[in-house]
């Protein structure tokens, strides 16, 4: 410690004391015992100073405690801040003096993080221990054990979130690798947008960016994103697309949301979309927003409606689709849902749902479909019905046994046990 240092530091608040209350035009809070050394909120600890008595208070404070890491940090900081504010910045210091303390924060940095470790424990408490007493226990593990670093787009900063969020989220979240070009597309400002301006009534076409970045200096929200109704599909490599909705096509088009499920998930405490087969592999983890609930129809009503199932008795509510069978209208080439007796009375105009169509699974890939009989291909599809390639499993979580096929095996091992561990390896022999 510098008295030295100390005492003009300490003089220096008395004398911005005894002023009393200032007309500042800028003016910043300062803690007079810093919050890193056990400082307080409190109003006694508190002092309102200009920018440049704030900037030299810690420039005394750094030089009073050179070797505390916390107070060098902060006048370090306050050296290399870039304000986004019209705050003027009246004081400099000398590229001999920035050299000094960048080296003396690095060093400080280094010894304090050598053979140290950043973890946490149960209670999600962070704290740092040696590298040995990390290595003789188990229970502790690192902070951002299970996590990833990652850019949130939305927030436009940098977060630890799961590797599980990343994975389901990418289109909000970029890694350090993909930064680059995010910032690099984001400086093109090619991607346009119709706003209202809600001053002159016109749309205008400008990125969210420049909308942003207008509304911002404006203060107010002049300019209002005009939204049209769009879908997100995916091709067949997994790329998203973006179309008008009435451009989309259900028979031509995948949903990006296709064999995916909305849940609120039970152990992060929020609402997710996630795949179908993650939310079967763990049903306890997860609640959809329709669990215990059924759509059924109100005969009192004639309207369908989302009930309890404790309500549905089969008299007032019954199923949607009693009564009634899928069929496809010949003469206009949709799928209705009509009453048995018109199927009877009219067979040369509905046809069954898969008419023409042979249900089967694709070889390369193990997924199940179906083709039309014209383009079903031997070497390419196997036949759904196919038993010569079946053997017996049970589902890990419900227990309930089914027969799976070889070549959807690597889509769905990890949820089954095989049973029929002979079969299995003759049919693996096959392949």
């Amino acid at each position: 410690m510098n008295i030295h240092y100390l005492n003009r530091y300490n003089a220096f608040i008395e004398r911005i004391r005894q002023l009393g209350n200032r007309d500042l035009e800028y003016s910043e809070k300062h803690h007079i015992k810093p919050r890193c050394m056990g400082g307080s909120d409190e109003p006694d600890n508190l002092i309102t100073l200009s920018l440049r008595e704030h900037f030299l208070c810690h420039w005394m404070l750094y030089k009073a405690y050179p070797k505390h890491l916390g107070l060098a940090s902060a006048f370090l900081q306050m050296v290399n801040k870039n304000s986004k504010t019209n705050k003027p910045q009246d004081f400099k210091i000398t590229s001999r003096v920035y050299e000094q303390l960048k080296i003396a924060v690095y060093q400080m940095l280094s010894e304090h993080m050598t053979n140290r470790v950043y973890v946490k424990n149960a209670d999600n408490e962070t704290f740092y221990m040696s590298k040995e007493e990390y290595a003789a226990q188990s229970d502790i593990v690192f902070h951002t054990k299970g996590k990833i670093y990652v850019f949130d787009k939305q927030t436009e900063s940098w977060v630890y979130i799961s590797s599980i969020e990343y994975q389901t989220n990418k289109d909000r979240y970029i890694t350090r690798l993909s930064r680059e070009l995010y910032d690099h597309k984001k400086e093109l400002d090619v991607n346009l947008f119709r706003y209202l301006d809600l001053d002159s009534n016109e749309i205008v076409k400008m990125s969210k960016y420049r909308a942003t970045d207008l509304n911002e200096h404006l203060g107010r929200k002049r300019y209002k994103q005009v939204i049209e109704s769009k879908v997100t599909y995916q091709d067949e490599n997994g790329n998203k697309h973006i179309i008008k909705a009435k451009d989309y096509d259900p028979k031509t088009h995948t949903h990006v949301l296709k064999n995916k499920v909305n849940v609120w998930d039970l152990q992060l405490e929020k609402q997710r979309i996630i795949p179908r087969t993650e939310y079967d592999f763990n049903p306890a983890r997860y609640l959809t927003s329709t669990k215990g609930k059924i759509i059924a129809l109100d005969t009192n009503t004639g309207k369908s409606c989302l009930i309890d199932k404790k309500l549905f008795d089969g008299v007032r509510y019954v199923g949607v689709t009693k009564n009634l069978t899928t069929v496809l209208d010949k003469s206009t080439g949709q799928y209705v849902q009509i009453s048995r007796d018109q199927v009877l009375n009219n067979k040369e105009r509905y046809a069954g749902p898969c008419a023409g169509k042979i249900n089967i699974i694709n070889k390369q890939t193990g997924i199940r479909s179906q083709v039309p009989q014209d383009q079903f291909d031997k070497n390419v599809h196997l036949s759904l019905g196919n038993k010569k390639y079946l053997f017996k499993c049970q589902h890990v979580k419900t227990g309930k046994i089914k027969n799976i096929n070889i070549y959807e095996w690597h889509l769905v091992q990890d949820l089954y046990v095989i049973l029929d561990e002979k079969k299995f390896l003759e049919l693996k022999n096959l392949l």
